[in-house]
């Protein structure tokens, strides 16, 4: 049995792809939870300004 270098490296190459497709879904996956974090917390801020202006907007027609 002889050991064959194109095999092992083959190997190595295929199992740090492997890796490396596990860690960017990993990364992929925390972005997206952090974006829609930040959309809602956005939509919260705007829908807050607009119940500011809504309530002045009443206030003044009075």
């Amino acid at each position: 049995m002889t050991f064959s270098w194109i095999a092992a490296i083959f190997q190595v190459i295929m199992i740090a792809l492997i890796i490396l497709f596990f860690v960017s879904l990993f990364l992929f996956v925390i972005r997206i939870i952090n974006n829609n974090k930040e959309k809602l917390s956005t939509l919260k801020r705007l829908e807050e300004k607009m119940d500011i202006i809504i309530k002045e907007i009443k206030e003044e027609k009075n």
